[in-house]
């Protein structure tokens, strides 16, 4: 039987009524068999759910998944915001196996904000980890490691923004490790520690000039970046505060 879809929502499944009542109504999946009726009519009836314009290891995000994406007690949870907007809170979710869009986190025509902790690494070499199409991405995690055949983290058509209150975030690609079109924005108490003096700029990248983070003194994009929290301490004297930074090991 097909399955007509309706904007900004998917299937999920049948409601089954016995018009006879000789069984009681139930919920079916595509595919699964039903009992006939001695007498009588069965009536399917589609349910559909809002579905978000986010794919997680290649699942779509939904209103009725979105609080346990992966099935696996809540490893990752979208909740949405206004005017496309929504947030990404993972909790150290296994391997990804599958991708969407080549990409095992994938965003389109939506304002992204992932928070957390995980490691996004592809099982069957995924161009990108973490990719945004037509929106922009803003991290603020705890600990993030993200790894791509192509690019760790891309974002077209929009920025990137690495928010105050991250911790770390660790991108690695063989192209670029981290880029964006419209420009990246590293917030105050960040700092790049690979590469070594890493800065922010505009770069050659297949033919197009994209912004990715480099080294100092070089045109090329790093294959590989971190980004981490400085870490400061506290002098007191009398009458003032002096902080002084704490260069850490890497």
């Amino acid at each position: 039987m097909p399955v007509y879809s309706a904007e900004g929502t998917v299937f999920s499944h049948w409601l089954v009524k016995y018009m006879s009542h000789e069984y009681p109504d139930r919920e079916a999946v595509s595919g699964e068999t039903l009992k006939a009726p001695t007498s009588g009519r069965i009536v399917l009836i589609a349910q559909w759910v809002k579905a978000y314009d986010v794919w997680v290891g290649g699942i779509r995000v939904t209103e009725e998944n979105r609080n346990n994406i992966l099935g696996d007690d809540g490893s990752a949870v979208y909740t949405p915001g206004e005017d496309h907007e929504g947030t990404l809170t993972l909790n150290s979710p296994n391997a990804l196996a599958k991708d969407y869009a080549n990409a095992l986190i994938y965003a389109e025509n939506t304002d992204l904000t992932i928070e957390g902790t995980a490691a996004i690494r592809s099982a069957n070499d995924a161009e990108s980890g973490i990719r945004v199409k037509d929106g922009s991405l803003t991290i603020l995690t705890k600990d993030l490691e993200v790894y791509g055949s192509k690019t760790g983290i891309t974002v077209e058509n929009g920025n990137l923004q690495v928010a105050e209150g991250t911790q770390r975030v660790y991108a690695q690609g063989a192209a670029a490790a981290i880029l964006a079109r419209n420009g990246i924005r590293i917030e105050r108490g960040l700092d790049i520690v690979i590469p070594e003096d890493g800065v922010t700029g505009q770069t050659a990248v297949d033919g197009e000039d994209l912004f990715t983070i480099h080294g100092p003194g070089t045109a090329d994009p790093a294959d590989e970046a971190e980004i981490k929290a400085s870490l400061y301490t506290v002098t007191w004297k009398p009458g003032y505060v002096r902080y002084l930074p704490v260069i850490m090991p890497k």
